[in-house]
């Protein structure tokens, strides 16, 4: 098989769906071997696991890489609105044509793999192989790599040498692969500190002991990024921050993603790039404070007309400890308003547990089936919630936004939230339409919010959007 169109590559790329996520580095090793290991081109890495916040500190590292001279790939997952997010450089997406012509490379040594004898690869390892290939034809000087699941049998850790190593924090999720105990998923994630290499976490209590042992075996300082934290002033627009790194204090910091745990995000990201600096890294303060300034996370509480009559929160909190953050930004930032939610989750999720935290900032609900094969079925998320709240069932995604949009009263607010699985699909249906389309509700994209407001020179462009 050529892959010589991207529709083509993709449809193959989803086939491999049905191989599931089977912990492991054997094939990812082989598969690379047979690419010429183009993990190991001379990059710079970035290595980032964590259960909540992992997306966000990549994008801020990246973003400060970038403005600080690097030409800096990205790694992430799941994709919020097209698969070629996943794989960037410059803050840009793989083209489609790369992504055809690389892939085609992968699955002619995919399929000498398994007429070899070995086991067939996943769908993120081909992915990841992909991206390694992409990076290293791309000649980048660093790559700022998520771990997909985990860290110690993630396909991403077999890079052996990064340059840091990040740890975001660590809470219940992915029990079933992981395990149940939040002391065994972080042995699991702490499977990426490497002997030597700095290690950053905001992880507390029994996560940041097996961390600190595991990092103490390796011979990996272990920064803890939870002290010295400051924050100055937050609204709908952006936070201004200080925060402490050792003896220095980064004051007046202007930081775009909202929320109380994106003040400590970028503290982890910050601390990452004080380790590189102190590894012989060059990067000037500027670089790091424009980082914080200008990275975009999108979906992740971004609110689109923030100050008309129907804000609209899209956010993919999808487990207990993300939707807890979401309620407390919900209360902080909009504190005179209740939601009415397009809800949908995955059915591998803490759904009772995860919504409990949601409830007293609703007072409706759409619950619908959000497009994936793991989802949890509209019917089931339905069941799960209490008969206090106003529930009605769409399983159609769209169906259920339209639906949702008719329950609003005057002073609520639309939240759309569960999964990056939901997220996306209604992100983009709700940028494509113009505005005489949705008289109900003033829904503004990035490129329409005319009116921004600036705290300082903080601008609250924050619902910048990935293009085909």
């Amino acid at each position: 098989m050529t892959a010589t169109t991207y529709r083509e590559a993709v449809t193959y790329l989803r086939s491999l769906e049905r191989f599931g996520m089977r912990p492991g580095l054997q094939r990812t090793v082989e598969l690379l071997r047979r690419l010429g290991n183009p993990h190991q081109a001379n990059y710079h890495v970035f290595h980032i696991t964590g259960t909540n916040g992992k997306g966000s500190v990549s994008s801020m590292v990246a973003a400060a890489l970038r403005a600080g001279g690097y030409k800096t790939g990205l790694y992430t997952s799941p994709a919020l609105e097209l698969f070629r997010e996943r794989i960037q450089i410059q803050g840009r997406p793989i083209s489609e044509s790369r992504v055809a012509r690389l892939l085609t490379r992968v699955k002619l040594a995919v399929e000498a793999m398994v007429r070899a004898g070995f086991e067939q690869p996943t769908e993120f390892e081909v992915t990841t192989a992909l991206a390694f290939l992409h990076y290293a034809e791309a000649g980048v000087d660093a790559l700022v790599l998520e771990v997909g699941l985990g860290g110690r049998f993630d396909a991403t850790n077999v890079v052996d040498r990064p340059l840091v190593t990040v740890v975001t924090n660590v809470s219940l999720d992915h029990m079933d692969v992981l395990g149940a105990t939040v002391e065994r998923i972080a042995w699991n994630k702490a499977g990426i500190i490497k002997p030597g290499v700095p290690c950053v976490t905001a992880a507390s209590d029994g996560a940041q002991r097996v961390l600190r042992q595991e990092a103490q075996a390796m011979g990996a300082p272990l920064i803890d990024a939870r002290s010295g934290v400051r924050a100055h002033f937050t609204s709908v627009h952006g936070q201004r921050i200080s925060l402490r790194v050792g003896e220095t204090v980064y004051s007046d910091l202007e930081l775009s993603l909202l929320g109380r745990h994106q003040v400590q995000n970028a503290a982890v990201a910050l601390q990452a790039l004080e380790a590189a600096r102190q590894q012989g890294l060059p990067l000037a303060e500027g670089a790091i404070r424009e980082g914080l300034r200008s990275a975009r996370w999108p979906g992740r509480f971004e609110v689109w007309d923030a100050e008309g009559p129907v804000p609209v929160v899209l956010d993919c909190a999808h487990n207990e400890a993300s939707m807890a953050a979401l309620a407390d930004a919900l209360r902080e930032y909009f504190p005179d308003r209740l939601a009415v939610a397009v809800l949908g989750m995955l059915a591998d999720k803490e759904v009772g547990p995860s919504i409990h935290h949601l409830l007293p900032r609703l007072r409706a609900a759409v619950v619908t089936t959000p497009g994936s094969p793991r989802a949890l079925a509209a019917a089931g998320l339905a069941a799960q919630l209490p008969a206090s709240l106003v529930v009605e069932v769409a399983p159609d995604p769209e169906r259920a936004l339209a639906q949702a949009r008719r329950m609003l009263r005057a002073g609520e607010l639309l939240l759309i939230t569960g999964s990056c699985y939901l997220v996306g699909p209604l992100r983009r249906t709700l940028a494509a339409r113009p505005a005489e389309a949705k008289p109900d509700v003033a829904f503004s994209s990035g490129r329409n919010l005319a009116n921004r407001q600036k705290i300082g020179g903080l601008s609250s462009h924050l619902a910048d959007h990935f293009r085909s």
